[in-house]
């Protein structure tokens, strides 16, 4: 279960998934983290694929709005 946020509507949302590798995913995420504002996106409708989205490029993209 994630807490998440609807990128079209704002709105926080709860998210229920299974996904088979998830905990290989989230361990494999963890050795890339640096900061724990670091964000993991996972593209669901991708076969699953990860990225880790850091603490820098989060505020960057925010001041560029």
């Amino acid at each position: 279960m994630f807490e998440c946020k609807d990128l079209e509507t704002k709105l926080n949302r709860v998210f229920k998934y299974e996904m088979l590798g998830m905990l290989e995913a989230l361990d494999s995420a963890v050795s890339v983290t640096k900061d724990p504002k670091d964000i993991l996106l996972i593209d669901l409708d991708n076969q699953g694929k990860w990225k880790i989205m850091t603490k820098d490029q989060i505020d960057r993209a925010l001041k560029s709005h």
